[in-house]
């Protein structure tokens, strides 16, 4: 007997994230300047959809947000805080793109004076990388 299977080559395909790029660079960033920002490209390169269940940031100095369709989601800064939305999650198609929006507020090290690097982790599905990692980096100055 001949058999035979029609599969869905994607069928089997996981979501796999693609930041762009990982890191930015503001360069000096001065206090009285106040929140800088910058963008990242967050795609789904997989066959399967991406959830994004969650982001954290490393610092109280830094948040991020996710706009998806020109609608900017919600503020995540550092989970420890306890502000953080909880039961939000955002999904990306395969091919699918959004943004990632990373703001930095010299403010709140009114004193700091140097070269900073801060992460947002960005937590999903994608079962090579559960956690992402996006990076900005400061030099802070008056």
């Amino acid at each position: 007997a001949f058999y035979m299977f029609n599969r869905d080559s994607n069928s089997a395909e996981a979501a796999v994230i693609k930041l762009d790029p990982t890191v930015h660079d503001f360069g000096d960033v001065s206090v009285a300047g106040g929140v800088v920002s910058t963008t990242m490209t967050i795609k789904n390169n997989g066959g399967s959809d991406l959830v994004i269940s969650d982001m954290d940031s490393s610092c109280g100095c830094t948040s991020a947000t996710i706009t998806k369709d020109g609608v900017e989601g919600p503020v995540f800064g550092m989970k420890m805080h306890g502000k953080n939305p909880v039961d939000w999650s955002e999904t990306l198609l395969p091919g699918e793109t959004a943004q990632l929006n990373i703001y930095y507020d010299p403010t709140v090290h009114q004193d700091l004076r140097g070269a900073v690097t801060r992460a947002i982790s960005i937590y999903s599905n994608d079962p090579n990388h559960k956690i992402s990692v996006a990076k900005i980096e400061v030099n802070q100055v008056d």
